[in-house]
């Protein structure tokens, strides 16, 4: 897969009472996201279904960095600093840290 197939980012997380929008944070002239990959639910979800569908969304959002991190490592081109950064980037994006 090459960079060129995937949709460009920066990716994010929308929320709102009901729905987690999922995908390229791309804005329109009013401020609304105009470029959703997916969603996921959150209206009328028991507590543990709706945290892990906020943990899904974070995760889809953080895939063009975890893949990104990924290729450093399998690529070797890059020092195991460099790395270990774009990795921890990647990780805290889908945990919600950023």
């Amino acid at each position: 897969m090459t960079k060129d197939s995937t949709t460009p980012g920066p990716w994010g997380v929308e929320q709102t009472d009901t729905t987690n929008w999922i995908g390229p944070m791309r804005r329109s002239g009013d401020g609304k996201v105009e470029s959703i990959v997916c969603s996921t639910e959150r209206e009328g979800l028991r507590a543990d279904v709706r945290r892990r569908n906020d943990a899904n969304a974070r995760l889809i959002a953080a895939a063009p960095e975890l893949l990104e991190a990924l290729k450093y490592f399998a690529e070797g081109m890059r020092t195991s600093v460099a790395a270990v950064a774009v990795a921890r980037a990647a990780i805290a994006k889908a945990e919600g840290a950023q």
